[in-house]
C-alpha cells in the first residue's frame, strides 16, 4: 500500500517538471527584441526589427529580411493570435518584384497581409476588414 501511495505522489511530479521543461525550451524561431514595436489594438503581430510607418493599415518597413522569410513569420504569428490562414497569393511581377499577399479570417473579421521589396526594404501592410 506504501508503495502504491509513493507511485501516485511521484507519477504527477514527473508530469509536471516534463511539463515545465517542455515550455520553458521551446525556441520561438524569430528573435522579440524588447525594442518591437507591438500594436496593442487587435494583438497583430510585429515582424522583429519592424519600423512603423502609419497607424491606420499597419504599414511596415524592414532591414535586410527577405519577402519569404517575413512571409513566413506573418504565416506561423498570424495564426498563434488566433487568425486563420484561408489563402496566399503570388503577387510577385514586373513592377514590384517579389510579392505576397496572405489573408486570414478570425471571427467575423477578415486581414490581409501583403509583403513586398521596394527601394530595399521589406514592406508589410496589414488591413483589417469586418464583415
Amino acid at each position: 500500500m506504501k508503495q502504491i501511495f509513493i507511485t501516485f505522489l511521484f507519477i504527477p511530479a514527473l508530469f509536471l517538471a516534463a511539463c515545465s521543461a517542455s515550455q520553458s525550451s521551446t525556441p520561438t524561431p524569430f528573435p522579440t527584441p524588447e525594442s518591437t514595436p507591438t500594436p496593442v489594438q487587435d494583438e497583430l503581430p510585429v515582424f522583429p526589427g519592424a519600423e512603423e510607418i502609419n497607424t491606420w493599415d499597419y504599414h511596415y518597413t524592414i532591414q535586410k529580411a527577405d519577402v519569404l522569410t517575413v512571409q513566413r513569420f506573418y504565416k506561423e504569428q498570424m495564426q498563434v493570435v488566433g487568425w486563420e490562414l484561408i489563402g496566399i497569393g503570388d503577387m510577385s511581377g514586373a513592377d514590384i518584384g517579389e510579392a505576397y499577399a496572405l489573408w486570414f479570417t478570425k471571427g467575423e473579421e477578415t486581414a490581409s497581409v501583403d509583403i513586398f521589396m521596394k527601394e530595399d526594404l521589406t514592406h508589410v501592410v496589414i488591413r483589417l476588414n469586418s464583415w
